[in-house]
């Protein structure tokens, strides 16, 4: 499983007179993105759009496409029973390389080196031998 210990950065522990104790923190991600917990203006950016990723049992290999698209319009990341993260891969329509990341525990896509979504397991109907198992928003 993949884990991370985050890294926190106190920059107030002031205790007010008669008050509890506050922190004002920020975090490091995995990408090494800063993200401030108390600024409600700096929120993540949602992706574009969502990549699904799923299993082409026929061909025995893990593939990916645009969700929402056709499953037909996949691409071909690498062997069912593989490791698919890190393989780099590129989707119809879209420019720069993509890879997944953090196979054995929380999933992500990096676009050219850059976070771009987080994956959750997912599950929809089968279509074109396809059998979906994740969704990265």
């Amino acid at each position: 499983m993949y884990t991370f210990t985050p890294l926190y950065y106190v920059t107030n522990a002031r205790i007010p007179a008669g008050g509890t104790r506050r922190f004002t923190y920020t975090v490091a991600s995995p990408t090494n993105a800063i993200a401030n917990s108390t600024d409600t203006t700096n929120t993540a950016n949602a992706a574009p759009f969502a990549i699904n990723i799923g299993n082409e049992a026929s061909v025995d290999n893990v593939v990916a496409w645009i969700g929402g698209e056709s499953k037909s319009d996949n691409v071909v990341i690498g062997p069912i029973g593989a490791n698919f993260c890190s393989p780099p891969f590129n989707l119809p329509g879209q420019s720069g390389s993509f890879t997944f990341e953090g196979c054995g525990g929380t999933v992500w896509v990096n676009l050219n080196g850059n976070l771009f979504a987080t994956c959750s397991s997912f599950s929809e109907d089968d279509a074109c031998g396809i059998s979906t198992f994740g969704h990265c928003v």
